[in-house]
This record gives C-alpha cells, structure tokens and sequence, in this order.
C-alpha cells in the first residue's frame, strides 16, 4: 500500500469496530504472519493465491 504498510493499518484498527481483515502478501515471513494476526487479521494469505481456499476461508469467517 503506498501510504501505509499493513502492519500500521492494523495497529490504527485495534480497539474499533472494523469488518474482518484478510492480509494478502508476498511477503511469506513467518514474523510478519504472526504480527498480523496478533494484532487482528482473522487469516493471513500468500501470493500466489491458491483461490479455491481463499474462498473457503473468506466463507468460514463471515460465518463467524
């Protein structure tokens, strides 16, 4: 993202109402992964997308 990396968007949305967020990277650093869902991704996914369990998993947390 230009402005902000996604590290910084997620610590902005920490305490608010947001829908849920999905990472979607290059970067396949597990350090990276484990931030992002500490800090509230509900899933965290590499490029290139595998899009059958992308939409799995995009199905599994809006039935959450």
């Amino acid at each position: 993202m230009p402005l902000k990396g996604g590290e910084e968007v997620l610590r902005d949305l920490q305490g608010q109402t947001a829908p849920p967020i999905i990472v979607l990277t290059a970067d396949i650093q597990s350090p990276i992964r484990d931030e992002s869902l500490k800090l509230g991704a509900r899933d965290f996914v590499n490029k290139p997308v595998d899009t059958a369990n992308y939409i799995k998993n995009i199905r599994n947390i809006l039935r959450d």
